[in-house]
This record gives structure tokens, sequence and C-alpha cells, in this order.
């Protein structure tokens, strides 16, 4: 039996609409610029997120309408990915990726030419900092902070290897942090955004499927010291500039190892 033509039909997959860039709100038509829906309907799904997050949520979705049909064209290819996550911040006298989690996400790559690319992805991702009890260490000490990050990314292809770097701006969803005696109250709020840098080596395992190792640093603070320094702020200090730049607050550093395939 002959299955009916869907050429010309409208396509929309349903997980293209978080990944999406946002249009701009000025494009939107003034009825959804100004209504309820803009302002409150990301709150149940992201009731931890900034309110400027909680809108963008709305907007990637209207966004999908507009944007969909693009993603057949040659040039565009999905990804998902999932992987785990060892982290560490500065100044607290812990050094060591010694807490691990979770990182799992979804990105939109456009093909430059035949050597470069760009993405775009929404991600979820565990930090942290992990202390472990031990004859010199009175107390364990776990910090978790858990963040929705949306990196912008450039890649150079060579043979199977990419190449990629960029910037990311993450929302904290919440954070937690505990010892030996059970769970502290949280008297140092982290900021509730995180910009940095992410870097990352891609290597094509077989045909869609890519394994890669990234790194990420903070360039902005996430948090403030508690007071005037008591540890050094890393093990490796490039000089004075690099001292007084670490001694402006806590910075989170990551390494993840990250298994993806692309659509």
């Amino acid at each position: 039996m002959k299955k009916p033509s869907t050429e010309g039909a409208l396509r929309i997959p349903l997980p293209l609409c978080v990944i999406l860039p946002p249009l701009p709100s000025s494009t939107l038509p003034s009825s959804l610029r100004n209504s309820a829906p803009l302002r409150n309907f990301a709150s149940p799904f992201f009731p931890y997120l900034p309110p400027m997050f909680k809108n963008l949520t709305f907007i990637f979705l209207v966004s999908c309408t507009f944007l969909t049909p693009n993603l057949y064209s040659q040039k565009f290819s999905l990804g998902i990915f999932g992987g785990v996550t060892s982290s560490q911040i500065s100044g607290d006298g812990i050094h060591g990726f010694a807490q691990f989690g979770a990182i799992a996400g979804a990105d939109v790559a456009y093909r430059i030419n035949a050597n470069w690319s760009a993405s775009l992805g929404l991600q979820f991702n565990q930090k942290g900092a992990r202390n472990y009890q031990s004859k010199t260490v009175a107390s364990a000490y776990r910090l978790r902070v858990n963040y929705a990050e949306a990196p912008v990314m450039f890649h150079y292809h060579l043979n199977k290897f990419q190449f990629g770097a960029g910037l990311y701006l993450g929302a904290k969803i919440n954070q937690k942090e505990r010892n030996s005696f059970g769970p502290l109250d949280p008297t140092r709020e982290f900021k509730a955004l995180d910009l940095g840098m992410q870097l990352g080596i891609n290597y094509e395992i077989r045909e869609d499927w890519q394994v890669e190792l990234r790194f990420q640093n903070s360039i902005v603070p996430v948090r403030n010291h508690s007071a005037d320094q008591l540890y050094p702020p890393a093990l490796f200090v490039l000089g004075e500039w690099h001292q007084r730049y670490l001694n402006k607050g806590q910075f989170f550093t990551g390494l993840s190892l990250v298994m993806s395939r692309r659509f």
C-alpha cells in the first residue's frame, strides 16, 4: 500500500523546541509579547530559574514554529548528549576534581563550511566540590550546585576530530551543602548566573556517534569569598594579576566526558 505523501508538510519535532535560538521579542505579535503566557508559561516547569530564563523558555517554543523548517537543510543537524562530569571550586582549600555529577542536553549545529561549524545548546550540568573525611580532615564536606546552561560554540573539523571553543551562560537551579553532621544552611548564596568558557575535543567513533572531552571554567565569580583569603585561591597561579583575579571570588572548574548522537 502506497504511503501518503508528506512533501510540503510542516514537520515540527518536539525536542527542537527546547534547543532553538529564541527569536527577538520584537518579532512576536503584540498579543504574545504582552500576554500573561509570556510572563507565566514556564513558571510551573522551571520554578527555580530567574524570570529572564522563564520568558526565554516560552520564546524557545514560539521560535520552533518559525525556524524548524530550516533544520531540514543539510547544513543543520540536531545532537543529543549525556555523560559524567567532575568539578571543583577555587578558594575553598579543597583541591581536586572530587565531586562527580551528570551532564545531559541537546544542541543544534550549523555547518559553515567544510572546516567550521557553530552550535547552540541547552544542557543540565551538576557542579560542586567534595572533601572526604580522613585522619587529617575532621569532617567531610560536599557542595552541589545544579545549573541549566546555554553554550555557544565554534568547532574546527579535522578528519574525525573536532576542536571546539566558546562561552556558556548558566542559570542556577538550586544549591546544597552538607558535612558529616548533616545539611548546612546556605550562609553564602551562589549568584543566579554563571558565565564561563567551554573547550572541547570531539572524536567520531562511528557514523553519527561521537565522544567528547570538555573543559569549563567560570569567567565571572559564582560566589563571594567568606572573608579575607584563608586558603590559596588555586594550586596554579600565573602571577600577581591572576592572584588578584582569583581573590575577587570563587570560580568553578569542570571536566566532562560525554557521548553524543547526531541526527
